[in-house]
């Protein structure tokens, strides 16, 4: 099981599991950026449950902080269930039909709630200027090349409203009773359902999710991809926001760059960061 978690955690945070009067409990503990795991922490616990249906989404509730002058660590109940990654990977097929009708409730009810702003570009660059100044490798993009394309628009029309942060496959589960559970909020520098968008393309588009598996994981996994971008919400979503999603699908992956440690996750965000730059 800690295995699991551990292979599972792209915060590259520490877990464990422990057992307490018969349940089992994950401890995450976070040793870096802890202004903004307080954050993060508290999007999570303050994240309105929903139902959507016969279906049931809740976060997975933090029932313990501890705060320290170098770390702060959750406690939260372990979720017996699939994450996204598994359902389409391993799960029966019922289960990804269940999990498809999740994502499209999601987000049809996550655009109900908006308000619509214009953005000026700079808030876009202050976000890349912050990206590339905590750059662990070189990448083959400059910073003045994609300036150069933002600037292109002065300003951008963003749906506002709630979003999850990272809503990238690994983070949803599907519980053995039924019910979605998402983990791992993540506050943005732009409070907007687009930034969910992005990050589930970030997965059934680019593959972020397979990218260390084998070649025919990967083949099987695009199919189910192909189905969840089938879905009419989704095809709506990139039409009516075409520049605004490019723009944030960049900066999205730009946002992984810091965290890059290993040679496969640098070839993977190299290459499609050249893909999508080339596309703005």
């Amino acid at each position: 099981m800690n295995e699991k978690l551990t292979n599972n955690s792209h915060s590259h945070a520490k877990l464990d599991v422990i057992k307490e009067k018969s349940l089992n409990y994950v401890i995450k503990t976070f040793d870096h950026d802890l202004s903004r795991v307080s954050k993060n922490i508290l999007k999570q616990k303050q994240f309105t449950d929903k139902t959507f249906g016969n279906t049931s989404l809740i976060s997975v509730p933090i029932t313990e902080v501890t705060k320290q002058s170098k770390k702060i660590s959750i406690k939260m109940p372990y979720i017996d269930g699939l994450n996204g990654s598994d359902i389409i990977l391993y799960s029966h097929r019922s289960n990804f039909i269940s999990f498809l009708s999740f994502i499209e409730s999601y987000f049809i009810e996550s655009f109900k709630k908006i308000d619509y702003k214009k953005i000026d570009s700079s808030i876009l660059l202050k976000k890349i200027d912050d990206i590339y100044s905590n750059m662990r490798f070189k990448i083959s993009i400059s910073e003045r090349k994609i300036t150069s394309s933002i600037n292109k628009t002065k300003n951008f029309t963003i749906p506002i409203g709630d979003c999850h942060g990272d809503f990238t496959l690994d983070n949803i589960i599907m519980g053995n009773d039924g019910r979605f559970y998402l983990i791992d909020f993540l506050t943005t520098y732009l409070e907007t359902p687009l930034q969910d968008f992005v990050k589930l393309k970030q997965d059934t588009v680019y593959g972020w999710c397979v990218r260390k598996l084998s070649k025919s994981d990967q083949t099987k996994a695009n199919v189910f991809f192909d189905k969840i971008k089938a879905l009419p919400i989704l095809k709506k979503i990139e039409i009516e926001y075409t520049r605004e999603v490019k723009i944030l699908n960049l900066i999205s992956l730009l946002r992984i760059a810091p965290y890059v440690r290993d040679k496969i996750t640098e070839n993977w965000l190299s290459y499609h960061l050249n893909k999508v730059t080339r596309d703005l």
